[in-house]
């Protein structure tokens, strides 16, 4: 292995190649960071955090609280309720949301991938914003397990849409005749918030 049988000049090698895997983990994050930066604002004046903070803010409340794709709903998610400072760890969860791939699990290709799928997802997100804010939209509230009000929009589907779900949970139901109304809600609503994250 690596021309060499002597045991402490492997694990040399192995620590050598350890930290080259770890400088390069460090440094395709700090690009990451960098270029969420520039994607959300070209003259990168403030940290990641501000950066995205600021341009939720500028969202429309569909756009915040809508139920869209998940790439959607997972970055604004994201955004919302991040409370580290630490550019880092919040770049690796924008990632996870928006790719679904773990940073610490990329090849060569994926910061490229990655910029462009952010680009994409950025763009439908402002683009909800030029909907008419919640024309055509039913409202979804509740108050959740925490206490916290849930407030979210959803346009309606027609009967084909889901067909199969629609029956399914209407004949579940059907066969839970034991539990009152309200149980059932509150199992559904429950289920709900579970689904929105």
């Amino acid at each position: 292995m690596v021309g060499s049988d002597d045991y402490s000049d492997i694990c040399n090698i192995l620590a050598e190649l350890r930290q080259k895997a770890n400088n390069y983990l460090s440094w395709i994050s700090q690009r990451a960071v960098e270029k969420t930066i520039e994607t959300f604002d070209k003259k990168a004046k403030q940290d990641l955090h501000h950066t995205m903070i600021e341009w939720y803010e500028h969202q429309s409340d569909f756009a915040k609280h809508g139920l869209h794709s998940s790439q959607v709903t997972g970055l604004m998610t994201c955004i919302a309720e991040n409370s580290s400072y630490d550019d880092v760890e919040f770049v690796k969860r924008i990632i996870r949301a928006v790719t679904d791939i773990h940073l610490d699990t990329w090849n060569e290709a994926s910061l490229e991938e990655y910029i462009s799928m952010l680009k994409a997802v950025k763009e439908e997100i402002e683009n909800l914003g030029q909907v008419a804010s919640n024309n055509g939209k039913n409202e979804l509230s509740f108050v959740g397990k925490n206490g916290e009000p849930i407030v979210k929009y959803y346009e309606c589907v027609d009967e084909s849409t889901g067909a199969i779900l629609r029956n399914i949970l209407s004949d579940t139901l059907d066969d839970f005749s034991d539990l009152s109304v309200n149980d059932k809600i509150a199992i559904l609503l429950e289920m709900i918030e579970k689904e929105l994250g």
